[in-house]
């Protein structure tokens, strides 16, 4: 394993990925979910945070491919999803939303832009760990 590599890797999967997951997330997603309802119901993001929890989970994802320990990923995302079901119902507040069926069609659309946003995130940590252990692909 050369140090290139290594640096190389990480380089893809923190700041690429955070570059490419931003855009997509932020820039489309959210933008068509946001055409979808009255910007004062979707809930605020703090981008610092998510920004800096993106960068720490793709730092992990890479670092299990590079230390060949791929499950404590599906351990992450396990506990992701059994956190996430937890407040799935509660994205958006009863009281700035047209009807239960409209609430419910906006929590659907954040849940599958948090999917995405997870995928994304584990496909560039991969990628990237493995530009760490075998070179630029």
């Amino acid at each position: 394993m050369h140090v290139e590599n290594v640096i190389a890797g990480y380089c893809i999967s923190l700041i690429f990925g955070g570059i490419v997951i931003q855009a997509i997330i932020d820039k489309r997603l959210l933008k068509h979910v946001g055409e979808m309802a009255r910007p004062e119901e979707l809930p605020i993001r703090d981008s610092l945070l998510v920004i800096t929890m993106g960068a720490m989970e793709r730092f992990a994802y890479t670092s299990c491919i590079l230390l060949n320990e791929p499950r404590w990923i599906a351990v992450w995302l396990g506990f992701k999803v059994l956190t996430r079901w937890r407040y799935a119902g509660t994205i958006l507040p009863d009281e700035k939303v047209v009807s239960p069926r409209h609430k419910h069609y906006l929590s659907a659309a954040l849940g599958n832009v948090y999917v995405i946003g997870n995928l994304l995130s584990v496909a560039f940590g991969v990628v990237g760990g493995l530009v760490c252990q075998r070179g630029i692909i």
